[in-house]
């Protein structure tokens, strides 16, 4: 799309990658949402600006936890509210 911020997302294992093409607002933010993260393992990002001029990427890490390890967060969660009530 004409002005749109190119938005590439490289999935894990050599998947496919995805495209978001994103219209930024009137003053340039822009924003958009991807929850296309059912695999774990490392994703790529990259954003180019209308006329690819500006470029940036980085890179997030999906990682599964046990239901042992989700409890404990979820404990510590808890824990740490509750102390705030204190």
């Amino acid at each position: 799309a004409k002005g749109a911020v190119a938005v590439r997302i490289q999935p894990p294992n050599k998947a496919a990658q995805i495209t978001l093409d994103v219209n930024p607002s009137s003053n340039g933010d822009y924003s958009v949402r991807f929850s296309g993260t059912a695999a774990p393992g490392t994703y790529g990002v990259g954003v180019a600006s209308p006329g690819g001029k500006a470029v940036g990427s980085n890179s997030f890490e999906v990682v599964v936890m046990d239901d042992t390890e989700v409890l404990t967060v979820a404990m510590g969660k808890a824990k740490a509210e509750s102390d705030k009530l204190v």
